[in-house]
């Protein structure tokens, strides 16, 4: 967790000395989304597949890390995306309080089905179709990344005038 701290670090602080003075588009806080979304496909995969007797017991351990990583990666580029974005109108309460519940209704929602699922399909497919349903998700950073600005836009909770300025640096940053 820490070299995923400093790899941030190391990541944000170039951009920030080229465009000092000046605004950031939220979608450069995806990237490190975008990693965290790859890695928690593979995690999956990886712990799905590994979970034999006659594979050593640190393989799954390994693949866990890794998505807990993938995880973290993801929640705060999420959480700082979403500040970024509505900074400027005074929402960002309001929109981290909407993420936070819908991460916890799928929380509450997920073990009324996750027990048959693994007792019908077993480890490595039940696993393996977390894998694919998470790699289906990974997508969204790099789609909010491309067409962020173009939703930013269109937002009824945006400013109009910090918009324009937004897109300009999300062109740049692209």
């Amino acid at each position: 967790m820490v070299i995923l701290i400093i790899l941030t670090v190391v990541h944000t602080k170039p951009y920030l000395a080229k465009h000092a003075g000046t605004t950031i588009a939220p979608e450069f806080r995806l990237l490190p989304a975008m990693i965290g979304g790859c890695l928690m496909p593979a995690s999956l995969f990886l712990y799905a597949w590994a979970c034999y007797h006659h594979i050593h017991w640190a393989v799954p351990v390994l693949a866990e890390a890794m998505f807990a990583c993938g995880n973290f990666l993801v929640f705060i580029a999420v959480v700082v995306y979403f500040s970024d974005l509505y900074t400027p109108v005074g929402l960002v309460a309001s929109a981290l309080a909407a993420s936070t519940l819908l991460r916890y209704v799928l929380a509450s929602v997920f073990p009324l089905f996750s027990v048959q699922m693994f007792q019908r399909l077993g480890v490595q497919w039940a696993g393996t179709l977390l894998g694919f349903l998470s790699l289906g998700l990974a997508t969204l950073p790099f789609v909010f990344y491309v067409v962020g600005p173009k939703l930013r836009a269109r937002s009824a909770y945006l400013v109009r005038g910090q918009v324009g300025e937004m897109e300009e640096r999300a062109g740049e940053a692209i």
